[in-house]
């Protein structure tokens, strides 16, 4: 899936925070909390759900969570 677009700064931070490039995370189809894999739009369940994931990277367990 496509990243949504942030500030470089937010980014920054983001990598400061996380220890992990959201963009690089996203793209690569992995949650930035739990580290799943194979993160897909099927997987989520709504479109909702799937637009939160390119914004914050969040697998839809985690969302639930």
């Amino acid at each position: 899936m496509k990243p949504t677009t942030k500030a470089e700064q937010l980014e920054a931070a983001i990598m400061e925070v996380m220890g992990k490039d959201r963009r690089m995370t996203i793209a690569l189809g992995e949650c930035m909390v739990c580290d799943a894999t194979g993160v897909r739009r099927e997987s989520f369940t709504s479109e909702l759900s799937a637009k939160e994931y390119t914004i914050g990277g969040l697998c839809q367990t985690c969302q639930n969570d």
